[in-house]
């Protein structure tokens, strides 16, 4: 018997030293355990009972510990972040959040019972662009789950007061003499990953919240971080300032924005998007994805084996005979049949892959089926029932989208009754305007 510096062995025919071969093996058995999870601490519990052991478990925190940029984030504004990132990217969201969008503020509209004032909020809607702003206001409330509105600002002209005045004369409307001559005329809508709360959770306890936006999101366009002067002098005197001070963040002042949020808990600064319930089924999606294209690479790969000799014989090639062979298949271009003359020491072996079964659209089903119901959009709609889903739960799925879409219409109808307020105040109008859609009740 021999001992290695990692081995233990014996000869043929020495019974003896394989006896000890194996005494001293059985010094190694100790060594022979089971390995833990790769985490940072360990819930194995070892010898509960008669040398009983329970074995710990594997979760989503073991999984995500190797797949750091597939693991879902805590944080809301990293929440935000990979929802819109989703959006960008993956064109099932992207088509639903357009069409939830585009179908919720469809023929959007302002009415009155005078149509002198009909015609005027008519011309204001149009000018401040409000179809477009009611799709973009619900575009990113589906999306980022928080919209954050900046309003601007323009000066009525006397002649406009003077034709307000002589209308007010022809409809006995009584004009109030306001401290701001201003109607709201342009709205803009701030990223939310950029937007911070001055109070933190504090502004949870106070009616209106103090908003903040990072100067970083002005700098993106211009080198070396410095705005140009002529663009400099046309902002804001407030903001002006702030960027001129190199302060890190600007505060909003908090009568032009307004923030609406997506079912927000009271316990949270910001909401959660819609997208997020989801994000387990995109990665997933994508992961699919990935898969389909490193098959594809394999899918027609082909390997033909010619073997020239055979060991079991004792026949060994020369280099003769590997060269002429190798020459008769190169010179085979393939594409017919080809006619080899060889001796029994040649052997073929072919081989192909069928990855193509894996290529199938079966796969999808179940990820693309909790996707489109994570959005509120029924089998039925997509083409992807099965069985027809019965009438029951197809009328509750078209329930939920139906919801959502109001839900959202309701929080679009609010906003724009602010700003026309702020218009009936500013123009003196009696009633305020009133805004009708295509479809009343979706």
């Amino acid at each position: 018997m021999t001992q290695e510096d990692n081995l233990i062995t014996w000869s043929d025919g020495d019974d003896a030293g394989k006896a000890d071969a194996f005494e001293r093996f059985s010094d190694s058995i100790d060594a022979y355990e089971g390995v833990s999870k790769s985490v940072a601490w360990s819930n194995s519990f070892k010898d509960l009972e008669s040398n009983v052991s329970v074995r710990s478990g594997y979760g989503p925190s073991d999984y995500y510990a190797f797949r750091s940029g597939e693991d879902i984030p805590v944080k809301q504004k990293r929440i935000m972040k990979m929802c819109m990132d989703a959006y960008d990217k993956v064109g099932i969201i992207r088509n639903v959040i357009d069409l939830m969008g585009d179908f919720g503020q469809q023929g959007v509209n302002l009415v009155h019972p005078n149509k002198s004032v009909e015609k005027f909020y008519q011309k204001w809607f149009k000018k401040v662009d409000g179809k477009e702003r009611s799709e973009r206001f619900l575009n990113n409330l589906y999306k980022t789950g928080n919209v954050v509105i900046y309003r601007s600002f323009a000066n009525i002209t006397p002649e406009l007061n003077k034709f307000m005045k002589s209308l007010a004369n022809d409809i006995k409307v009584e004009v109030p003499k306001t401290e701001k001559n201003v109607i709201p005329w342009r709205y803009n809508f701030f990223n939310p990953t950029t937007v911070d709360l001055k109070d933190g959770n504090l502004s949870l306890f106070l009616g209106k919240k103090n908003l903040m936006v990072s100067t970083s999101a002005f700098f993106d366009n211009f080198k070396d971080s410095t705005i140009p002067a002529h663009i400099l002098d046309t902002l804001p005197p407030a903001v002006k300032r702030q960027i001129e001070s190199g302060a890190k963040q600007i505060p909003l002042d908090p009568e032009r924005t307004s923030v609406f949020y997506y079912k927000k808990d009271d316990w949270q600064q910001w909401a959660n998007p819609m997208i997020y319930a989801i994000l387990d089924d995109i990665v997933m999606l994508e992961k699919m994805r990935l898969a389909d294209m490193s098959a594809l690479d394999g899918a027609i790969s082909n390997i033909r084996l010619w073997t020239l000799g055979s060991l079991d014989h004792k026949i060994l090639p020369n280099r003769a005979a590997i060269n002429k062979l190798r020459n008769i298949l190169a010179n085979n271009v393939g594409g017919g049949t080809m006619e080899l003359v060889w001796g029994p020491e040649l052997a073929f072996t072919e081989s192909h892959s069928e990855v193509y079964k894996f290529l199938g659209s079966e796969k999808y089903s179940a990820v693309l089926n909790s996707i489109f119901a994570g959005l509120g959009v029924p089998p039925t709609l997509t083409g992807m029932a099965g069985n027809g889903g019965g009438f029951t739960n197809n009328f509750i799925s078209l329930k939920t989208l139906v919801e959502r879409l109001q839900y959202g219409r309701d929080l679009l109808v609010k906003f724009w009754q602010n700003e026309i307020e702020l218009v009936r105040r500013a123009m003196g109008f009696r009633y305020p305007a009133e805004i009708h859609f295509d479809s009343i009740v979706l």
